[in-house]
């Protein structure tokens, strides 16, 4: 214990809190000191869960709660476009409230889907470090090779890890959705908040909708796990950070929403129709010229 009368990882889970980033975190023992979010403790239950189905003849819902590849899988993400894509509703909701994060590769086929024009968001540099070096120099792709063999011979603290602007374009556009909405909340973090960015720029017929901000973790990403080695705890550390920095910065606010929903929390949000979605639905309903 300190002088305080904290025990050591309280201190320490303190100390990394102090930073204000998510990814940077002791374990769960930074947890307590973080930045308040919304837990939705007062929900009957919230546990978002992945589905697709129709809410209406006329608007689609795909539940999107994870990037992690796992659950749902990128073969699920296909499955939920092509029943999209065969159950004649012009509109489509997104629904990612509860998605913490994972790979960005995972989301590219909505992306391509609801791509309507150019966009681009911005790049990453990587901290130039033996230690991060040593991380991905065993990751068989080619460009991140290339980015080892950049780090080996630079003397920069940063090296870039994609180009300060990446670009979004693909070579088609899908005549559906008409219109789409991409649901949010204050969980949705990392790779999750990395897709509402992505689709802001590249989608003009997607519109935000949530009641909270997003997490706010995202300007430091890519993290590696360190054990200390008589304690055990688990440090988790950023390796890149956002070439939206300092002046773009997400991580203080999260991301607002283009569209503030005016109800209460819904009881339930797992795999069901809640109340927030048939909302959704009827304001992806009315006729243009009346919004």
């Amino acid at each position: 214990m300190d002088k305080q009368g904290r025990k050591s990882w309280e201190a320490l889970g303190e100390l990394y809190a102090w930073f204000g980033d998510f990814h940077l975190r002791a374990g769960g023992y930074s947890q307590p000191y973080m930045r308040k979010i919304p837990t939705y403790e007062e929900m009957k239950e919230y546990n978002p869960t992945k589905t697709f189905r129709k809410v209406t003849d006329h608007t689609f819902l795909i539940r999107f709660p994870s990037c992690m590849g796992d659950d749902p899988t990128l073969e699920w993400v296909h499955q939920s476009i092509d029943a999209y894509l065969t159950s004649g509703c012009e509109n489509l909701i997104i629904d990612i409230r509860g998605n913490g994060g994972g790979t960005d590769d995972i989301f590219n086929p909505y992306e391509k889907l609801l791509y309507d024009r150019k966009g681009y968001v911005d790049g990453v540099e990587i901290r130039n470090t033996l230690a991060h070096i040593a991380e991905i120099a065993d990751i068989e792709l080619d460009w991140l090779q290339q980015v080892v063999e950049t780090m080996k011979k630079s003397q920069d603290a940063f090296v870039a890890m994609t180009p300060r602007q990446v670009d979004i374009a693909y070579d088609t556009i899908s005549p559906l959705p008409r219109r789409a909405a991409l649901m949010i909340d204050g969980q949705v973090a990392s790779a999750g908040e990395q897709m509402v960015l992505n689709l802001r720029s590249c989608s003009q017929r997607t519109t935000i909708y949530g009641q909270d901000n997003t997490k706010g973790c995202l300007d430091y990403s890519n993290c590696r796990g360190v054990n200390l080695p008589q304690s055990g705890i688990t440090l988790y550390i950023p390796m890149t950070r956002s070439c939206r920095l300092p002046d773009k910065g997400i991580d203080q606010t999260g991301i607002a929403p283009d569209v503030r929903i005016p109800l209460p929390l819904p009881e339930t949000l797992t795999d069901n129709v809640d109340t927030w979605t048939l909302w959704v639905a009827k304001e992806l309903e009315k006729e243009p010229d009346s919004l």
